[in-house]
């Protein structure tokens, strides 16, 4: 790289080919497919705020380095440079990829470099249209990604693309970047209708210039918008297509691949906080998962379901919902109610989702194996690493007193592996005893008995705790000038901002934030105020 702002030219590749090097390797780990919800999901959530980023931003002074070392320019670097091998073809991708590695081996380059060296082979192979350097300063230029709008005019699809923020209430204006493309992008749009899945996906592009776009289609029951996710946007299809997939799913969910299931759920919960769908649709696209048996769309559904129960905690719906969350994890509960047999690579992370899930919303089976196990680990028992920190989490949830909270504090002293001492860590921050956790926190500014290093970590795992967000909020608020003096004014601290306020609703909370805010700088990627129709 030539500069700091192009940083995403070793960070982004590098995320991007990690995922290619571990398919290659072990191919059941579906690599490519989890790349969607390691990568593509987390950053959209970081991405969809008015406080991000572009990939691409100036850096004049030292103390901005360390700010472009983050989501953006590891995760959508790596999202859009899958776009861009996607819309390419792999052959002219991998073509202008070698190219660009021989031209500047011994040197730096900036990404103007790379887009001609693709330019040159996509000239060569595809012998297409495309702009290169065009199309992708479009993604890496300006901050944010389009929702692409999607009605149906007869067999056809009338397109529309809008910049899209989870906050309905947010200020656009207040954008910390100016976009040289007023959030307009360059989008390759692609699609598949019911009786084409066995053909290759439809590609039309939308220009930025461009208000409505038309796709030709046919007479199918339904379409799928962004095959196989490999677009950095999201898609609203029209009522009816909702409906359509959602009857699909609940009929044969077998026929929208994997990666598409996973980004109808993703969407359509993002889309109802965006205020853009209704909150039934999104819950219609969900009655099918006792029948999912993938973890792919599980992980896409894990972190939205999660979200959603933080959000109705406080609300009179939470009973009916944890009713809702255990029916539909019952099946899988049940085909892994030994925590400690041997399963696949993504079965272990499939039944950590399921125990996450089913303990969180009160499954008495579920919180009764936790307890089981918690004790066995207590008592210097073997418990599977792969189910530890559900284990430790609902374990201390249940039976988190002093004298437990003391015996698994002594674990953490004592264990010799990063790996343990931060699954224990996480246990410890579960505790409903105020008392422990105010402790815990004096422990963690204690760098005697928590290394400087997991500090962030420790505060951000208490403010998890429903019992012990007031703590770390009331803490922040009143230690931040120590906190700006140890840390400075890092993302870390920003982030731990974020966290700890990104689900509040009342207006009393709402209020708070307003007036810190108002009296300290905002640090970097703090909160947004998706949550507040909530309590409308």
């Amino acid at each position: 790289m030539d500069w700091w702002d192009d940083l995403w030219l070793n960070e982004g590749f590098a995320s991007y080919v990690e995922y290619l090097g571990a398919d290659q390797a072990e191919p059941t780990w579906q690599m490519q497919e989890q790349f969607v919800v390691n990568d593509l999901y987390s950053v959209f959530r970081l991405d969809q705020i008015v406080s991000s980023h572009p990939i691409i931003i100036d850096v004049n002074r030292p103390e901005e380095i360390s700010e472009v070392f983050d989501s953006i320019s590891y995760s959508k670097g790596a999202s859009v440079i899958r776009m861009l091998n996607d819309f390419m073809g792999e052959e002219s991708f991998k073509e202008g990829l070698q190219r660009y590695l021989k031209k500047y081996e011994f040197g730096n380059a900036k990404s103007a470099d790379l887009w001609e060296q693709l330019q040159l082979a996509y000239d060569d192979i595809v012998k297409g249209n495309l702009d290169i350097a065009d199309i992708m300063d479009t993604w890496t230029k300006q901050m944010g990604f389009p929702v692409v709008n999607v009605d149906r005019d007869m067999n056809d699809l009338v397109l529309n693309q809008d910049w899209f923020l989870v906050d309905p209430n947010a200020n656009r204006s207040a954008a910390p970047f100016e976009s040289p493309y007023d959030y307009k992008w360059e989008i390759p749009f692609s699609s598949k209708f019911k009786n084409q899945l066995n053909d290759l996906p439809d590609y039309q592009w939308m220009e930025r210039t461009e208000t409505d776009v038309s796709v030709t289609g046919d007479n199918s029951d339904w379409y799928i918008a962004n095959y196989e996710e490999k677009g950095y946007y999201r898609v609203n299809y029209d009522n009816d297509n909702w409906e359509a997939l959602s009857q699909q799913l609940t009929t044969d969910h077998t026929m929208i691949p994997i990666t598409d299931r996973s980004g109808l759920l993703d969407d359509a919960f993002n889309l109802a906080q965006a205020e853009q769908l209704d909150y039934e649709k999104v819950l219609d696209m969900t009655l099918y998962m006792d029948k999912e048996r993938e973890y792919i769309p599980w992980d896409a559904a894990y972190s939205n379901f999660m979200w959603l129960s933080d959000i109705l905690r406080y609300q009179p719906a939470f009973a009916d919902w944890r009713v809702y969350l255990q029916s539909k994890t019952k099946n899988l509960l049940n085909k892994y109610n030994d925590w400690s047999a041997e399963v696949s690579h993504l079965e272990n992370f499939l039944r950590t989702d399921i125990i996450y899930l089913s303990c969180s919303s009160g499954d008495p089976d579920c919180l009764n194996e936790a307890l089981t196990q918690f004790y066995k680990f207590l008592n210097n028992e073997t418990v599977s690493a792969n189910v530890l920190s559900p284990v430790l989490r609902f374990g201390m949830e249940l039976d988190g007193g002093q004298d437990n909270w003391d015996a698994l504090w002594e674990r953490y002293v004592n264990s010799d592996t990063s790996a343990e001492k931060s699954r224990i860590s996480f246990g410890l921050a579960r505790t409903r005893h105020v008392w422990l956790l105010s402790r815990y926190i004096e422990y963690a500014m204690d760098e005697s008995k928590i290394r400087r290093g997991d500090f962030f970590s420790v505060l951000s795992y208490i403010s998890g705790n429903p019992v012990g967000n007031p703590l770390i909020w009331d803490y922040i608020r009143a230690n931040w000038e120590y906190l700006v003096d140890r840390f400075g004014l890092s993302r870390s601290l920003g982030s731990l901002t974020y966290t700890t306020t990104q689900y509040y609703s009342t207006e009393l909370k709402l209020q708070q934030m307003e007036e810190f805010f108002e009296k300290y700088p905002r640090p970097a990627l703090g909160p947004d105020h998706a949550s507040r129709h909530w309590n409308a």
